[in-house]
């Protein structure tokens, strides 16, 4: 039980640390390894003031104090411009011994930069909603699942010669003529209940006045993640100034405006009869394309990228159907740059169930996708180092055992008289000579290899496509380079290396030829180290 909670522990997106009463590391998660590019386990014992620095440590502290008052502590902030992370939230519990006084401190820190993101672009979406719905020059507002109206724009309340104040919070019905109100409220229902997705009509209010006002009232319904109806957009037209022909442009217009602040992507629309495509304003831009014009399909399938395209055609997906589809694949745009594109699109039919046109919605993912690559990247990189950790190290070995020609060798280097530089001189110069290391090893062998470090001191080259002799050299290379002493400033310290060598059999797979190198290296520690010897 306590191996699955430590793995499950170390698997958390999150600092989980544990600080003795004197506020000194007890244990520390795996997480430490990637937020502070420290090995969790080099923590142990150490002062979290000193692991922290004078960068983190002033806005950890107050909450350290807080618990050490004995309150649990809750504190989010702002992190300085030189960490990956911008804000994180920092929670602390105190625990009490049998005496009642705080004998240790549980810390968990998680990262709040996505979310601080998301509420910014929320506040700013927000923003420009309200200030587009104030400035509207068609009545707009948004209603209550139960009919009160929540927000009204000054063009409603000026066709009713009201104040805005005086609509909120009230009923649509109070102010909709008699012979309107059964129809309305019927639609109004049926919407609600998830059976039609919007509708139009004819509709008169009433002014301040008593005088009847003649509209085209379009209501559509926004849904949560359940599906149940949040609230309704209502748009409303005064048909007494307006031809109707030129309000119905401009409220496709407004639809479509509103669609995008909703759904913050790129509309489009194939007309199978033409084979032009119609493209929002926003997706036009974002494709560099020019705005309010009819581009032909094909030239848009010419812009994808060929991978993509042929593996879209190897899907069927450039093709329609009645049910919906999602593709993602890569556009070139303007400047021969490519940008990673999602698309769902559905197709639609006329009233006699001819295909008429394809609907369809794209959001620009390039960032997402570079973010997803770079998370990768860091997953697979020691952060000491440089070189891959064993996560990207094992993901390197199988497919280099496949490959055809040379098989290819693996060794693993164990570093001797390590541990007495750390315990004589501190991790920071302990991180020094592992770094030198990496150096060494990579001077050792050719470009096309593989160095990573595994954990702690121990190290893997993987020599793809060699021969037995260039193996043994490299091997016997590494063990000369890191017998030399190592300076660093004013002080000189003395390692060595223990190396196990295995070239890769036909029936080798990675967890075997691990193995097999594992077992000489360990044959060479036996006898003295300093060494390096071939597996049998």
């Amino acid at each position: 039980m306590d191996a699955l909670l430590r793995r499950s522990v170390d698997a958390l997106p999150a600092l989980v640390a544990t600080l003795d009463e004197s506020l000194r590391f007890e244990a520390a998660n795996a997480a430490h390894g990637y937020w502070l590019g420290v090995a969790p386990a080099s923590l142990i014992g150490r002062p979290a003031q000193e692991v922290f620095g004078p960068a983190l440590w002033p806005l950890v502290e107050p909450g350290v104090l807080r618990a050490l008052a004995g309150d649990f502590a809750d504190i989010e902030v702002e992190l300085p411009p030189a960490f990956a992370l911008r804000w994180a939230r920092i929670m602390i519990t105190p625990e009490r011994g049998a005496g009642g006084q705080i004998v240790r401190l549980h810390v968990l820190v998680t990262d709040l930069s996505r979310q601080r993101a998301m509420l910014r672009k929320l506040e700013r979406t927000e923003a420009t909603f309200n200030a587009a719905f104030a400035a509207s020059a068609i009545g707009k507002a948004l209603v209550e699942p139960d009919g009160k109206i929540a927000q009204a724009n000054p063009a409603f309340a000026r066709m009713l010669g009201l104040q805005v104040s005086d609509i909120v919070g009230r009923h649509f019905k109070d102010f909709t003529h008699p012979d309107d109100i059964g129809d309305d409220t019927d639609r109004f229902a049926a919407l609600k209940r998830g059976e039609i997705d919007s509708y139009s009509l004819e509709k008169r209010y009433i002014a301040a006045d008593g005088s009847p006002v003649d509209t085209l009232l379009t209501v559509a319904v926004v849904r949560d993640r359940d599906g149940e109806a949040a609230f309704f957009v209502s748009e409303i037209s005064d048909l007494r100034e307006q031809k109707l022909a030129e309000q119905a442009v401009r409220e496709r217009s407004a639809q479509l405006a509103l669609a995008m602040e909703l759904v913050d992507g790129g509309v489009w629309q194939h007309n199978l009869a033409t084979g032009t495509v119609q493209l929002s304003a926003g997706l036009a831009r974002a494709l560099e394309l020019p705005p309010d014009r009819a581009v032909a399909y094909s030239s848009l399938l010419d812009r994808l990228h060929p991978e993509d395209r042929a593996r879209l055609e190897g899907k069927d997906m450039l093709t329609y159907r009645d049910t919906p589809g999602t593709a993602v694949f890569r556009m070139r745009v303007a400047g021969c740059k490519w940008r990673w594109l999602r698309s769902r699109r559905q197709l639609v039919r006329n009233d006699r169930g001819e295909p008429v046109s394809v609907l369809g919605i794209i959001f620009d993912v390039t960032e997402e996708r570079q973010r997803e690559e770079r998370l990768s990247r860091q997953a697979s990189t020691d952060p000491l180092t440089g070189v891959l950790n064993r996560r990207g190290f094992d993901t390197a070995l199988s497919p280099a055992l496949r490959e055809a020609g040379a098989p290819p060798a693996l060794l693993l280097v164990d570093l001797d008289r390590f541990k007495p530089i750390n315990d004589t001189y501190g991790h920071d110069m302990g991180d020094r000579v592992l770094r030198e290391v990496v150096r060494r090893l990579r001077q050792s062998v050719r470009s096309r290899d593989i160095v990573a470090r595994l954990g702690g001191d121990e190290f893997a080259v993987l020599l793809p496509r060699i021969d037995i002799a260039s193996a043994e050299q490299a091997a016997q290379r590494i063990v000369t380079t890191l017998a030399e002493p190592i300076e660093l400033g004013s002080v000189v310290v003395h390692t060595g290396a223990s190396v196990g060598v295995a070239i890769a059999e036909p029936q080798d797979d990675a967890p075997s030829i691990l193995r097999r190198a594992d077992e000489a290296l360990y044959a060479v520690k036996r006898s003295g180290r300093g060494n390096w010897r071939m597996a049998a």
